[in-house]
């Protein structure tokens, strides 16, 4: 979103009230847990996304598999 629509503040606020959501509703349950993931996509950098400019390419989802991993591993 940040490269194709810079001015457009509402889509950060989607985004940012759907992560607020999710890690709200994690919470909620012993055995899950919420991993951020927005913060990795944050610089805009066009390579971590697929063609279509939004869902993540293979860089993009390897930064996710990482982040998992990190998270599994610190529990």
């Amino acid at each position: 979103f940040l490269n194709y629509f810079p001015d457009t503040r509402e889509l950060s606020m989607i985004v940012d009230d759907w992560n607020e959501t999710s890690r709200d509703v994690a919470e909620q349950y012993d055995k899950a847990t919420f991993i951020p993931v927005a913060d990795l996509f944050a610089s805009g950098e066009k390579h971590l996304f697929a063609d279509d400019h939004f869902h993540p390419s293979h860089q993009g989802y390897q930064l996710f598999a990482r982040r998992i991993l990190d998270y599994l591993t610190d529990q």
